[in-house]
C-alpha cells in the first residue's frame, strides 16, 4: 500500500492549530500503512482501527478504516474495488479529523491544497480571521455530519451482511448437527446389535462347551465336527463304510485270527470268563472265526470308546468289542442294552469299572481315571 505523506505547513490562529495530509492508494504497502497509522496514534493523539483489509498480488482492493477525534464519535471508511481501491485522503489536526473520504471529491482536493499552501501572512487580523473561522467550523459540522450519516449507512450494510453469513452459517450448523445425530443413531444401532451377536455367540460357545464336556469331545476334530452337521452326517457315514469294509475283510481272513483266538483265549480267562460253560466258549470262538450259524448272535451296533468309534456285537450272556481296524478290545459279560449300564470287567488281570449310556462307554481304573483298551489311562481325557 503506498501512502503519500504531504505535511502542510502549520496554519497558526489564536487557537495554534497545525493540520496534516494523508493519502492511501491502491499500490500502497502494508508497512506504509502501519506507518501511518502509528503516525496518526503518536503525533495527533487519534484512535485507528483497521478492520477490513485484503489485497490479491498487486494492489489493494479492500480498506476498512476508522478514526476517533478526542472528545467525538468514531468516523468510518470503507473503500472496494476489485481492481484496486480509489485514492482515499485523509486531513487531521491535533486530535481532530477534517477529512476522510475519496481523495477525487472536489471539497477534499480544495482542502488539500490549502493545507499544503505556504500562507503569506501567518497572523492575521483577529477580527478578520473570526469570521472565516465560524464559516469554516459550520462547513466542517456539515460534512462531519454527513461524513457519520454514511458511516452509519455503511455499517448498517455490513452489520446486515454479517447477520446473514451467520444465519448461513447457523444453518450450516444445523445441518451438520442432524448429520451427526443420524451417524450417531446408527452407530449406537449398530453397537448394540453387534452387542446382541456377541451375547448369542457367547451362549454358542459355552453351550458348545458344556456339550464337549460332556461327551469328551475337548478337541480340534470335535470342534469341526460341529461346523455342519450335514457334514458331520457324511463323514460318519463314510467312516462307518470303511470300517465295516475293514471288518469284512478281517473277518475274512481266518488264518490269521487262528493266532489272535488264542492270545484271546487268555484275555478272556483273565477278564473272568473261565466260569462260562463249553458252550458259551464255543459259541465265541465261533463269533471270533465267524463260523457263528447266528443262533447265538443278537445284536450289533457302533459306540464310542476313548475317542474312537468301535464296532460291538452282543451274544447270549456277553458282549464283544472291536476296535475300528476290526482287532478285538475286550469282552464286557453282560449283554449291552440302549439303557445306561454299568459294571465291572477285567483287562490284563485287572479289575476296571464301565459306564455304558448313550452309546458312550467308559472304562475307569480304582482311581477314577479313565482307561484305554490296555488298562492305560487316557491323559487327554483325564485332564477335563
Amino acid at each position: 500500500m503506498f501512502f503519500a505523506f504531504a505535511k502542510a505547513n502549520s496554519q497558526t490562529s489564536p487557537t495554534n492549530i497545525s493540520k496534516k495530509s494523508y493519502s492511501i492508494t491502491k499500490d500502497s504497502s502494508r508497512e506504509e500503512l502501519f506507518d501511518i497509522i502509528d503516525e496518526l496514534k503518536t503525533d495527533h493523539q487519534l484512535e485507528v482501527k483497521l478492520f477490513a483489509y485484503q489485497r490479491n498480488e498487486n494492489h489493494v482492493k479492500e480498506l476498512g478504516i476508522a478514526v476517533k477525534p478526542v472528545n467525538e464519535d468514531w468516523i468510518e471508511y470503507v473503500a472496494n474495488n476489485e481492481n484496486g481501491i480509489d485514492p482515499i485522503c485523509m486531513v487531521v489536526g491535533d486530535g481532530s479529523v477534517d477529512r476522510l473520504s475519496l481523495c477525487n471529491e472536489p471539497i477534499v482536493q480544495a482542502e488539500i491544497a490549502n493545507t499544503l499552501q505556504q500562507p503569506s501572512n501567518i497572523l492575521a487580523e483577529s477580527e478578520t480571521s473570526v469570521p472565516l473561522n465560524i464559516t469554516r467550523t459550520q462547513e466542517l459540522d456539515s460534512l462531519r455530519a454527513v461524513a457519520t450519516l454514511a458511516s452509519i449507512e455503511r455499517q448498517s450494510a455490513r452489520q446486515e451482511q454479517q447477520m446473514d453469513r451467520v444465519k448461513s452459517q447457523n444453518e450450516q450448523l444445523e445441518q451438520i448437527k442432524e448429520t451427526l445425530s443420524t451417524d450417531t443413531d446408527s452407530i449406537k444401532m449398530e453397537k448394540a446389535l453387534r452387542k446382541k451377536e456377541l451375547q448369542e455367540l457367547q451362549v454358542e460357545v459355552s453351550r458348545s462347551r458344556r456339550e464337549r464336556q460332556t461327551l469328551a469331545y475337548n478337541n480340534e476334530r470335535a470342534k469341526a465336527k460341529r461346523d455342519s452337521l450335514q457334514a458331520q452326517q457324511q463323514r460318519l457315514q463314510e467312516t462307518l463304510l470303511k470300517q465295516e469294509e475293514m471288518l469284512a475283510q478281517a473277518l475274512a481272513q481266518q488264518a490269521r485270527y487262528e493266532e489272535l483266538i488264542k492270545k484271546q483265549q487268555e484275555v478272556i480267562e483273565e477278564q473272568g470268563l473261565k466260569s462260562e460253560t463249553a458252550e458259551s466258549l464255543k459259541a465265541y470262538r465261533k463269533a471270533m472265526l465267524g463260523e457263528d450259524d447266528g443262533s447265538n448272535f443278537k445284536s450289533q451296533g457302533y459306540l464310542i470308546f476313548a475317542l474312537e468309534q468301535c464296532l460291538y456285537k452282543v451274544y447270549d450272556g456277553y458282549s464283544i468289542v472291536y476296535g475300528n481296524q476290526g482287532n478285538f478290545l475286550f469282552t464286557i459279560n453282560e449283554e449291552l442294552k440302549q439303557t445306561p449300564m454299568s459294571g465291572t470287567l477285567k483287562i490284563q488281570g485287572e479289575s476296571f469299572t464301565y459306564n455304558y449310556s448313550g452309546n458312550v462307554l467308559y472304562i475307569k481304573n480304582e482311581n477314577g481315571d479313565l482307561v484305554n483298551q490296555n488298562g492305560e489311562p487316557l491323559d487327554t481325557l483325564n485332564k477335563f
